[in-house]
Parts: structure tokens; C-alpha cells; sequence
């Protein structure tokens, strides 16, 4: 209820908390209400212009008047905040640009810009609240392209997201200080931005590149309120997860207890050393992997790939796992004779980079994210009247089935997916979330 809060009366505000624990539901529910609310509000106008979309019950602004917020943070217009200015942004990047007169299809998603670091968070943004999601580098980047059509006269309309009043950033403890002040700042020349909401762990590793963003940014608003942590974590399945996290903070050993209901088996998998002294740990890991595949365990059933995951340190670890599970559930290697891989119906792949496609099925545009996991369940080969091949894929992610071309696939960088290894392990937790198996 304070984050929630929060939400409708901080112009900033920082959500944190381990998974599970409710960010993304609160701002989804609480946005979704809102936009209800305001589309409600808007169709029962009979020809009165439409208010001014806000969370809070003060129209002019996203910021309550009886919340105490920094004066860098007040909801001011962008003409009035110099010191958001970024360096490298010349006097023709600030002149104004052409305005579009077209209407707006839904002005109150409009307003509401969804991003997050990745493109598998911001696709699970989206699905939460109805809305359309992106990748902060793909907002950044319509804009820069936006800017270079308007110069050389290309485009007279306004920037996609030139309305955009409250941002939201998912993982954000995944996001650097370079590409926020790079966002930010083209969101408070160019847009109306009134409101932030950030969420993510600040307990959390953070990017790669300099800084650590959440976790400042979570420190600085604290004394005026406008940071909360949310605590209970309400992911049963995952609370062994939860706790052990807690423990390995802690600098102490993790407990994984041999319970299947928990979704936690321990495997002994003794390392072995060859004749000439050379590890031997990929035949050892081979072996449990056949063994587990085969029912040679009587302790383990393992689940089928729908509902199970194997997950490896090491990329070679990943390619053996998957090579034996393509030849004991498909009957055939994951690489072809040429040493190309080969997809078959029945392979469980995914996807290695963010790339939208045309679905056959439903003829619309759909966007495969980084990590998405799918099951082949058809390959078609179609002949146009030029006698011009084309392969598809009818792909599963287990809320529906998608019909897409195999060059995209190849853009995309498709590969199997029975084995991932931990740094690229995503899933939907809903539809594939299984046992781990500890070698």
C-alpha cells in the first residue's frame, strides 16, 4: 500500500525488492486501474477536451502537493530544468521540431513509456499492463533516427514518443548511468516527462559499465520518502531461492535439500582424471546427463523439457547436454553434416537476440526477445509462384503458436535450448520452470 502510494503522489520513485516480492505487480495494477479510470473519464465527455492524464488527484501534475520531494526532482517543464542538459547535445539537436497534427489513438497510453534493460523484461512488462514495451537503447535509438530524418527534411512529424509523461524501468539495477542520462535527458527536451518509477534489486550486481545507478539513486531519495523495499516474497516456489540468496549475502553456505516437491535434487558427480592427469568433468557430466535421461537414476524422474531446465556453468557443458538431449528426445544431432545447426520439429530453441517478425498466422508484426524459449512444432516448406522456397517455423511459447520465416530465425541467432547456461538462464516462470539438477 506505500508503494502504491507512492506511485500516485512522487514524481520519483524507487521500487526495490528480490523477485517475487510484487514490483511489477503493484505498477501494473496501479497503472491499469488509472488508465481504466482516465479512459472511463475521457469516453463520457460528450466534445470536452480530454484532462490531463494523471495519477495523482491534482490535474496539473503527477506530484500530490503534500509530498516533500527535491526541487532537482519538481515536475517543471523541460524548458525550465538547464541542468538535465547533456553535453554533446547541440543547438540544433535543442531547436524545436515540426509537430505532428495527428490524433492520438489512445492518448493515455500515450503517455506511458515502459522500458526496461533487456528485451525479455520489457516484453514482460507489456504483458502486465496491456501496453506496448521497449528497450531503453530502442528508445534512445528511434529518437537519434527520428532527429536525422527531421534534418535532412525527411519527416515532418512529431518524435514516436514526443508525449510521453510517466516513465517506467524495469531491472533497473541492470541499467548503466550513461544510458539513463542519455534517456532522460532526450525524454526532458522532447517529451512532457512529469513522473519516474524505477524498479529492481539494489542489492543486486550492478551493470557492467561505471556506477551503480539503483542503488544511488534508492539512497538519494530516502530521506523524502520516496524509496520503498518490498519484502515478502510471494513466489512459493521460489522462496528455497529466496532464502538462500539471503544466505549467500550473508557469506554463508546455501542449503539445497534433496526434496523433488521443493524442486531441489543434489547429484553426486565425482571429478575423474584421465591417464595423462587431465580433468575429465565433461565425461562425468555427460554421464549423469544420460543417466538422468535414460531413468538410471531411480531417485530423479525427470520432467519433460516442458517443465524442466538443465542449466551449466560453461558453454561447452551446454552444447554436450544439448546434444544428447536432441538425440534422445528427437532422434538426431544439433548440428548437420556440413556442421550447420540443424532444427527439427520437436527442438527446444531459443532465441539470442531481440528481432521483430511476421507471423504468417495472425499476418501482424511480433518481437522475439533475447531469451525467449520456444518448442518447433512444424516446418513447412512453401513454394511462391516464382517456385521460390521459403521454410518456416511454427513456433510454441506456450501462450501461443507463431508462424515465422527461418531467415528471421537466423537474425535472431536461434539455437537449442535444452541446456542454457546460468548467465543467459530466462524463462517464464508460468509455463517452463522445473527442477534444477546440481552435478
Amino acid at each position: 500500500m506505500k508503494a502504491a502510494k507512492l506511485i500516485t503522489t512522487s514524481p520519483v520513485v524507487v521500487l526495490s525488492g528480490r523477485g517475487g516480492c510484487g514490483k511489477t505487480h503493484v505498477v501494473s495494477t496501479v497503472l491499469s486501474k488509472a488508465l481504466e479510470m482516465k479512459r472511463g473519464q475521457m469516453a463520457s465527455e460528450a466534445r470536452g477536451k480530454p484532462g490531463e492524464f494523471t495519477f495523482a488527484d491534482n490535474s496539473q501534475s503527477f506530484c500530490g502537493s503534500s509530498q516533500r520531494v527535491p526541487e532537482d526532482f519538481s515536475s517543471s517543464s523541460p524548458s525550465t530544468s538547464g541542468n538535465f542538459v547533456p553535453e554533446n547535445f547541440d543547438k540544433e539537436e535543442n531547436a524545436e521540431m515540426p509537430q505532428s497534427d495527428t490524433e492520438r489513438t489512445d492518448p493515455c497510453g500515450d503517455a506511458v513509456l515502459l522500458t526496461a534493460p533487456t528485451g525479455r523484461a520489457a516484453s514482460i512488462l507489456g504483458k502486465r499492463t496491456g501496453l506496448q514495451s521497449y528497450t531503453l537503447h530502442s528508445v534512445i535509438y528511434s529518437y537519434l533516427r527520428w532527429l536525422k530524418e527531421v534534418k535532412s527534411g525527411e519527416n515532418h512529424s512529431a518524435w514516436k514518443f514526443s508525449k510521453v509523461k510517466l516513465l517506467v524501468c524495469d531491472e533497473s539495477s541492470l541499467i548503466s548511468v550513461k544510458t539513463f542520462s542519455t534517456l532522460i535527458n532526450i525524454l526532458m527536451r522532447k517529451a512532457s516527462l512529469q513522473q519516474i518509477i524505477l524498479l529492481g534489486d539494489k542489492n543486486q550486481l550492478p551493470s557492467i559499465e561505471p556506477g551503480n545507478f539503483l542503488s544511488d539513486v534508492y539512497n538519494a531519495l530516502m530521506p523524502y520518502g520516496s524509496s520503498v523495499t518490498l519484502r515478502t516474497n510471494h513466489r512459493a516456489e521460489s522462496q528455497l531461492i529466496v532464502e538462500n540468496a539471503g544466505r549467500i549475502s550473508c557469506q554463508e553456505m546455501p542449503s539445497f535439500p534433496n526434496d523433488p516437491k521443493r524442486g531441489f535434487i543434489s547429484l553426486c558427480c565425482p571429478s575423474k582424471e584421465s591417464g595423462d592427469g587431465t580433468d575429465c568433468d565433461d565425461m562425468a557430466i555427460t554421464q549423469v546427463v544420460r543417466d538422468l535421461l535414460q531413468e538410471r537414476i531411480p531417485t530423479v524422474a525427470l520432467p519433460q523439457p516442458e517443465k524442466s531446465q538443465f542449466i551449466a556453468f560453461r558453454r561447452r557443458d551446454c552444447l554436450n547436454i544439448n546434444e544428447l538431449c536432441a538425440r534422445h528426445y528427437n532422434q538426431h544431432s544439433i548440428k548437420d553434416t556440413k556442421g550447420k545447426l540443424d532444427f527439427r520439429a520437436g527442438d527446444k530453441v531459443c532465441v539470442k537476440k531481440n528481432v521483430v517478425c511476421f507471423d504468417v498466422y495472425t499476418e501482424e508484426e511480433v518481437k522475439l526477445c533475447n531469451g525467449e524459449i520456444f518448442f518447433i512444432r512444424e516446418v513447412f516448406e512453401e513454394e511462391d509462384n516464382r517456385n521460390k522456397k521459403t521454410t518456416y517455423f511454427a513456433l510454441d511459447n506456450g501462450e501461443k503458436i507463431i508462424k515465422v520465416d527461418l531467415k528471421m530465425l537466423k537474425k535472431a541467432k536461434l539455437c537449442h535450448a535444452w541446456a542454457r547456461t546460468i548467465h543467459t538462464y530466462q524463462v517464464k516462470r508460468k509455463y517452463f520452470v522445473g527442477p534444477l539438477y546440481f552435478s
